[in-house]
């Protein structure tokens, strides 16, 4: 399939979509599937809650040994997704050197290496990595 032919359909389902938008008998359907305010999180609770994340991949470099990655963190992702944003965009703002030896401006945290990860090793994650 040509990359032309995806760009002109993706240019026509994003406009058929702004035009169901513009009838007011469509949006007034959409608003009541739309959560109440005060549904979400409950804050409150957010203190107790743990996550845990667990990975395995195939390392290409040695031959197809498993790696295992493991993410937890003690709180809510709610504060987890805020604080990494955080302190992505610190490591970001600190390494002006980085972002010209990279080549471009689009540095996402899975291009910020160690720096982002001892950051957020001191803000409470536990990451690791077992070969």
């Amino acid at each position: 399939m040509s990359t032309v032919f995806v760009a002109v359909f993706v240019h026509c389902i994003t406009r058929l979509g702004q035009l169901m938008l513009a009838f007011p008998p469509l949006r007034a359907l959409l608003k009541t599937l739309i959560p109440a305010p005060g549904i979400g999180l409950d804050l409150a609770n957010a203190d107790v809650e743990k996550q845990t994340f667990r990975a395995i991949g195939t390392s290409r470099d040695d031959g197809g040994s498993n790696v295992e990655a493991s993410f937890s963190y003690d709180r809510s992702l709610y504060y987890c997704g805020a604080a990494m944003g955080v302190e992505a965009a610190l490591v970001i703002f600190g390494m002006r050197r980085y972002r010209l030896m990279i080549g471009g401006a689009n540095l996402t945290p899975a291009t910020l290496g160690m720096p982002l990860v001892e950051r957020m090793r001191d803000m409470g994650v536990k990451l690791e990595v077992k070969n």
